[in-house]
């Protein structure tokens, strides 16, 4: 069963896609019915809620603009919310029809968790008097989803093709190499291309501190970019960098990530668009291959059991009553 702080990345990541459901207490009202599934406030809030400060970690202003794909911003946040409901009905339907229940451990986990958000959030609790069983219930259908996800993925297997693209994603995201380097600049105070003689002289200049470089050592290179990098950020980090594919000109990735030696300097002068670059690996962040496929099978065996559920979902209705119009956006 995941931690508190698990539990909340899974809900975040998913956040469009499951989200808790209850059924109607007496004493609460019921905000929707979605194929027979009362949806109570509570939890349609604590789901609005999650979603509201999903859209802001992604769009700090999203509640200054006028409109989002034709609605309002909290128009669009709410229907998001409750379209998303949509999936929990059905992973709580397929969690029947597979057998899935929680174990008193996973039930314990929950509580302790739902203990932690009613603290952690003592505002948006006392403003909307939500209860711990309420997010307890928010939680125990997260929880759900995932091991329904799980069961519905676990016998898929992809074809080479579509592993091979997982792994390669996988690796762009999460592969790093640091680099430190010296920009000898091209171009002007206007970023213009220097004229061919001074464009020239700069080549030429790239190749003496090359030359320097290669005969030096960790310090010594250090020394050539505070004497010879025209990087502007080079007072702020030293000429130092850690990227991931795709952040910088292809030529440095190349020399980055491939050809060059960790702890050593490239012996060849790089030439991108702002000038000439000399470049110094100092450490690569490499996932092992095994590794990465692992997590390659289990990214594509979720997406394929998402979108089974996904176009079940697609099949349903959602209801919504008078107590819908009444809930709104945390500001």
């Amino acid at each position: 069963m995941k931690g508190k702080k698990t539990i909340l990345a899974y809900i975040l990541i998913i956040v469009m896609t499951a989200m808790g459901v209850t059924g109607c207490m007496k004493s609460e009202q019921t905000v929707a019915i979605i194929n027979g599934e009362k949806i109570s406030e509570p939890v349609y809030r604590i789901c609005l809620w999650i979603t509201q400060r999903y859209f802001e970690s992604v769009t700090t202003n999203i509640w200054e603009m006028d409109s989002v794909e034709g609605r309002t911003p909290e128009e669009y946040a709410k229907d998001k919310a409750l379209n998303s409901l949509k999936l929990s009905v059905v992973a709580k339907q397929k969690a029947d029809e597979l057998g899935v229940k929680l174990t008193k451990a996973d039930k314990k986990q929950i509580k302790d968790s739902a203990k932690g958000y009613m603290k952690d959030n003592e505002s948006f609790v006392k403003v909307f008097k939500i209860r711990q069983k309420d997010f307890e219930q928010f939680l125990s259908y997260s929880a759900v989803f995932d091991e329904v996800i799980r069961r519905l993925g676990e016998n898929y297997i992809p074809n080479e093709d579509e592993l091979n693209k997982a792994v390669k994603e996988i690796k762009a995201q999460k592969e790093t190499v640091t680099i430190e380097h010296i920009l000898i600049s091209n171009r002007n105070e206007q970023d213009e291309l220097l004229p061919s003689d001074k464009n020239e002289s700069a080549r030429r200049e790239s190749e003496t501190v090359l030359a320097k470089a290669l005969v030096g050592d960790e310090s010594t290179f250090k020394d050539l970019i505070t004497s010879y990098s025209e990087d502007e950020a080079v007072s702020d980090n030293q000429g130092s960098y850690t990227i991931l594919r795709g952040q910088v000109d292809e030529a440095i990735e190349n020399v980055a990530f491939e050809k060059g030696t960790v702890n050593e300097v490239y012996p060849q002068v790089i030439e991108t668009a702002n000038g000439y670059e000399i470049i110094r690996i100092v450490e690569r962040n490499f996932l092992d291959d095994t590794v990465a496929e692992e997590e390659a099978l289990n990214q594509i065996r979720t997406q394929f059991a998402t979108n089974e559920l996904n176009e079940i979902s697609e099949t349903l209705k959602i209801e919504k009553l008078p107590a819908y119009d009444n809930v709104n956006i945390m500001k």
